[in-house]
């Protein structure tokens, strides 16, 4: 298992990003590798990535939240000839200066099978650091630019 974390400063109330982060169509958009978004209800979503010769489907439910401070996220997807991915995703957000939030967040990433076998682990954490770095200043646009 990998795990990530990291803290981001936004110029909104914690209830707008609370409000991003719970709406798929808005917070899958700051992630293109989510590509075919099917929204089923408030708290889950599928959604697939293109792997090298393959699409892999993801079915992601937000667990746990307690508005506006704190979500969960967890998605996984694969199957048994590619291996399975599973990530679990904490945002804690608060009340930060001057009507702003801090977000704490982090991700633990899992991945089995083939295509744990195909991404060793420093491939891995750079590969998915890179990608969160990029949702997390796109969801700091987003909500700052509305």
């Amino acid at each position: 298992m990998v795990r990530f974390s990291g803290t981001e400063a936004i110029k909104a109330s914690p209830e707008r990003v609370w409000a991003f982060l719970m709406d798929p169509g808005r917070f899958t958009a700051c992630a293109p590798a989510m590509q075919n978004v099917q929204v089923k209800n408030r708290d889950e979503f599928s959604f697939e990535i293109k792997a090298p010769g393959k699409t892999v489907k993801f079915d992601a439910r937000w667990e746990d939240h307690d508005e506006p401070s704190y979500a969960r996220l967890r998605m996984a997807g694969g199957g048994r000839l590619l291996g399975r991915a599973r990530l679990d995703n904490e945002f804690r957000i608060s009340p930060h200066d001057g009507g702003s939030s801090s977000v704490d967040w982090s991700s633990n990433v899992e991945i089995s099978g083939v295509m744990g076998s195909l991404l060793p682990d420093d491939r891995l954490r750079s590969m998915v650091n890179e990608m969160n770095q990029d949702v997390i200043a796109c969801i700091r646009r987003q909500i700052e630019s509305s």
